[in-house]
């Protein structure tokens, strides 16, 4: 899989010359400081609507969503329910988001939307992200989860709770806002210890050397 990384000159300059690099948090990026086409309220959770009649026991915990809501024992069943506008919250991760394709048309939505002109791509993937996770443990002691495509749906009204988006968690899914064609994957970190995290701002010299500018675009090409 190809993976590219679209952000500001700068950030850019700032990893290429120094090897810096922000691993944000879910959330962090509810906040609207992060521009339109980044931040999302919803993000690390997950809404819900549904009306249902005659759910049996076995249906009920085919939902991952209903059975953490619902406890209910073998044979049993519910005749009518109406769950409309429920959000689960989840625990907070480390994110970082990528795209696993280069769009010239993204790129340029992306430079209106949030000024990020240059794009870059991860030569070696795996060697990059065994590099941050070293970092990142010398802050906050993390397992790196792996990469993982996001899924989109329309947050403001919610899911069906038998929708298959449902056995998704939810840094995996984002608002159906637009921009889902972005093809975003998300790497993520899980934090050992229970505490709040904030996002990291990590350096390691050798990150430099695993990407590789892809592209730049101006206003108006």
């Amino acid at each position: 899989m190809e993976l590219f990384k679209y952000l500001k000159s700068e950030h850019f300059d700032g990893l290429s010359n120094k090897g810096s690099i922000r691993i944000g948090t879910l959330k962090n990026y509810q906040s609207q400081e992060h521009g339109t086409m980044v931040s999302d309220s919803m993000e690390g959770s997950k809404r819900f609507t549904g009306n249902y009649e005659n759910l049996t026991a076995d249906q009920i915990k085919g939902s991952r969503a209903l059975s953490s809501l619902i406890s209910i024992g073998e044979g049993g069943g519910i005749g009518n329910l109406q769950m409309n506008d429920i959000v689960i919250i989840e625990p907070n991760y480390f994110v970082f988001s990528l795209s696993s394709g280069y769009s010239k048309s993204d790129h340029d939505k992306w430079l209106e939307q949030e000024s990020y002109d240059a794009c870059y791509k991860l030569a070696t993937p795996n060697h990059f992200f065994r590099k941050i996770t070293k970092q990142i443990n010398k802050i906050r002691p993390v397992k790196f989860l792996g990469l993982f495509e996001v899924h989109y749906y329309d947050e403001k009204n919610g899911m069906d709770f038998f929708d298959s988006k449902n056995a998704y968690q939810a840094f995996m899914l984002k608002d159906y806002d637009g921009f889902s064609t972005q093809k975003e994957i998300r790497a993520v970190w899980e934090p050992i210890e229970k505490e709040e995290i904030e996002p990291i701002l990590i350096k390691d010299i050798k990150l430099r050397s695993y990407v590789n500018l892809h592209a730049k675009v101006q206003s108006g090409t």
